[in-house]
C-alpha cells in the first residue's frame, strides 16, 4: 500500500495488501465484504488483481481495519 508522504492518505492499496490486511483481522471475504457494503466477489476480484481497489474502499479499509482491532481488543478484555 502506498501513502501521500505529505499527508498520510491512502493512495493505492494492491489486491494482495488487500488480502494480507484482511488475514490479519481474521476476516472472511464476506466478512469483510459486508462491512465495506460490497459482495464477497468483489473483495475476491480485489484481491486477484481482476479489478483495482478503488480509493475510497482503501479508505474504508484502513476504517474497518481499526474498528475490528477494537472490537478484538474488547473482546480479548471480557
Amino acid at each position: 500500500m502506498t501513502q501521500d508522504v505529505t499527508n498520510g492518505n491512502i493512495q493505492f492499496m494492491t489486491g494482495e495488501d488487500l488480502k494480507a490486511l484482511r488475514t490479519r483481522l481474521r476476516l472472511t471475504q464476506d466478512e469483510l465484504g459486508k462491512r465495506l457494503g460490497v459482495a464477497r466477489v468483489t473483495v475476491a476480484r480485489w484481491e486477484l488483481g481482476l479489478r483495482r481497489v478503488p480509493e475510497l474502499a482503501a479508505r474504508l479499509v484502513q476504517h474497518v481495519a481499526k474498528e475490528v482491532r477494537a472490537e478484538q481488543k474488547t473482546k480479548k478484555r471480557s
